[in-house]
């Protein structure tokens, strides 16, 4: 039983062609191959200064997401980014949906560091 699961796991997973999405990749300025730069530690969480479209926020740093999470604020909305889409997030449990929106910032800056037509969500707060 066992073999004849691995075969079909085996078979499975050389037919179907696998697509990995990623973040926009961060580039690096010409003839530079690594950056060092100041953080906050604030109990155990790393708190980076960043500039999303020029207006400078403060970004908590978790490498297990997959996309860049915004909590929507006084200094950056909606209506500044392109290409924006709706859309209702749920968790595992009974509660509300939470609105939330799908931006591309122009520029995503941390330190030096660039990411252009970054993917960001962008939370109702």
């Amino acid at each position: 039983m066992k073999q004849s699961f691995a075969v079909i796991l085996l078979i499975f997973s050389f037919c179907c062609p696998f697509t990995v999405f990623i973040q926009s990749s961060f580039e690096f300025p010409e003839g530079v191959t690594k950056r060092t730069f100041s953080f906050e530690l604030i109990n155990n969480l790393i708190v980076l200064p960043v500039q999303i479209n020029g207006v400078s926020l403060s970004f908590l740093l978790d490498l297990g997401v997959n996309k860049t999470i915004l909590f929507n604020n006084d200094l950056i909305n909606v209506n500044d980014f392109e290409n924006i889409a709706s859309i209702n997030l749920r968790g595992l449990s009974d509660a509300a949906s939470i609105l939330a929106f799908r931006v591309e910032a122009d520029l995503f800056q941390i330190d030096r560091l660039s990411s252009a037509n970054h993917e960001i969500l962008l939370l109702e707060g």
